[in-house]
């Protein structure tokens, strides 16, 4: 109720504002424009088109770190030689803000998708390895013995073992690293591309269509609420089945 309560009080304060004029509409367009754009939004084959290459961006990008980014995190934990020596590396590139790499990979990859793909797999692939190297070393070593004591192979470890004891810690981290890798993509959309949410973002800023401009970013907040809320849900049932 109180987190339902935030947001009828935002919308209220914003309503409150268009009927005051407090903020020029420039600035913060009316909630009843930005409602009536919005609506107009959703139901344009044009937003259609946007959301395709947004999501289908983001899911290559998403994708691809995620495989990257388990192979590398077990790759990494299968030694404490490797562990101790790569895992800070990985830590310290993380802290480094990578859209500062994004003007590299429109040299290399031009202002199309890839370019975007390259962004959002770089945001999404250290916390997810990061994740996954403190879940496999955080596996009960005492498992670890009674399966090799059972002649178990590396393969039988990996699935048997070091894959259950290690999903919980594995999932947190793909939800951590959706939101920076769907705002990366966002982000380059908006900074330079020719289609994708993030340049009809743009682009109706240009256009002083703030109102217009409101109502993509209403729907762009709407897909990541609704990724956000799916990944939380399964991680909080993963954790009830394992109590």
């Amino acid at each position: 109720m109180i987190q339902v309560g935030f947001f009828v009080l935002f919308f209220a304060l914003w309503w409150l504002e268009s009927v005051a004029g407090w903020i020029n509409p420039i600035i913060v367009p009316h909630l009843q424009d930005v409602l009536t754009a919005f609506a107009g939004v959703v139901t344009s084959a044009e937003t259609l088109g946007a959301l395709g290459t947004t999501l289908s961006t983001f899911a290559l990008a998403y994708g691809g770190a995620i495989v990257t980014g388990i192979a590398v995190g077990y790759a990494v934990s299968s030694s404490r030689l490797l562990t101790k020596t790569y895992e800070p590396v990985l830590a310290a590139i993380y802290t480094i803000p990578l859209i500062i790499f994004f003007p590299t990979f429109l040299l290399f990859f031009g202002i199309g998708v890839k370019s975007k793909i390259a962004l959002g797999f770089l945001a999404a692939f250290f916390p997810i390895a990061l994740n996954t190297i403190a879940g496999f070393t955080g596996v009960d070593d005492r498992l670890r013995i009674a399966a090799l004591t059972f002649g178990a192979t590396r393969v039988q470890m990996l699935r048997r073992v070091l894959f259950p004891g290690a999903f919980g810690i594995i999932l947190t981290g793909l939800r951590i690293a959706f939101i920076p890798c769907f705002a990366s993509v966002l982000a380059g959309e908006i900074i330079a591309s020719t289609s994708g949410l993030g340049h009809e973002i743009s682009y109706s800023a240009a256009m002083m269509e703030p109102a217009r401009m409101f109502a993509y970013v209403f729907v762009a907040i709407f897909i990541a609420a609704l990724f956000n809320f799916g990944l939380t849900t399964w991680e909080a049932r993963r954790a009830h089945i394992a109590i």
